[in-house]
């Protein structure tokens, strides 16, 4: 984590995501993280859908972070919800 604010200001394109069931690593936790590393959140939290159905939320942070919880998942998100992070990962990689 105390590299992520310089690879951010370096241009590096970074997506953090958290299944909101994950008891190992709480999304909760990712947040103070994330407020320590002195990235403040743009902008609202949005709601994201797959296949027309509620995924989770989305938050802006500087420095373009991008942060995505994903509803239904635990501390293993691709296994728990494997659409969805299928979906996550095409945005990442085609900035869908």
């Amino acid at each position: 984590m105390p590299v992520l604010p310089s690879l951010l200001q370096q241009g590096l394109k970074v997506y953090l995501y958290n299944g909101d069931l994950d008891s190992v690593v709480p999304y909760t936790d990712t947040y103070k993280n994330l407020y320590k590393l002195g990235l403040k959140m743009q902008g609202k939290l949005t709601p994201w859908k797959v296949d027309n159905q509620h995924a989770g939320f989305s938050k802006k942070y500087t420095l373009g972070l991008n942060f995505y919880l994903v509803k239904g998942a635990g501390h293993q998100a691709p296994l728990y919800q494997r659409s969805r992070m299928y979906n996550l990962f095409e945005k990442f990689i085609y900035d869908v």
